[in-house]
Parts: structure tokens; sequence; C-alpha cells
């Protein structure tokens, strides 16, 4: 049985929220980017390779972001805990005074 492809492509259109992509994209924009290579993969190679295609990338995004931390400063602080001492290396811009 055909379907219309009015009824298609208006079935497809609510499965999309638009609101979830927005804030999706506040938060991180390679999350949005990742999210339009991933649906964008699935439409061109299929389900299943356009997964492992957005799983590649995922993975290429965390190293990226590994690779490059956004905290730069290094401060040590000593923190005693009974009879433990512990000493604390901090790194990052607004390193909190110890």
């Amino acid at each position: 049985m055909p379907v219309d492809s009015g009824g298609a492509r208006s079935a497809a259109m609510r499965l999309i929220d638009l609101t979830e992509l927005h804030r999706i994209a506040r938060f991180r924009r390679s999350e949005i980017v990742l999210a339009v290579a991933t649906t964008a993969a699935v439409l061109a190679v299929g389900v299943l390779y356009g997964i492992a295609v957005a799983i590649a990338l995922s993975v290429l995004d965390l190293l990226r972001r590994i690779a490059r931390p956004h905290e730069r400063c290094s401060a040590t602080c000593q923190v005693s805990l009974g009879c433990t001492t512990l000493r604390i290396t901090r790194t990052g811009a607004n390193c909190p005074d110890c």
C-alpha cells in the first residue's frame, strides 16, 4: 500500500523537536554539528552506517575536547583530613584559593 509523500513528510516532521535542537545548540555548538551530521549520514547511507558515523564523530569530538581542556592555571593545596593530608593540584583560570 503506497503512502502519499505529504503524509509521510508530516509524520517525519513531527519526529523532529526543534526546541530540543535549539537547546542542544545553546549547550555546545559541536553537539548540534554532531546532530546534523548524524541526520545527514542516516539519510545518505542508512540507519546502521549512519549510527556508525555518529559514533565515530562523537569519539573524535571527545578526543578534541580532551586534547584542549578549558582550564589553564595551576595551584597546589594541602588539605588535612584527620590523620591524612591530601595534596590537591587544581588547574584553571579561576583557581580557588586554598
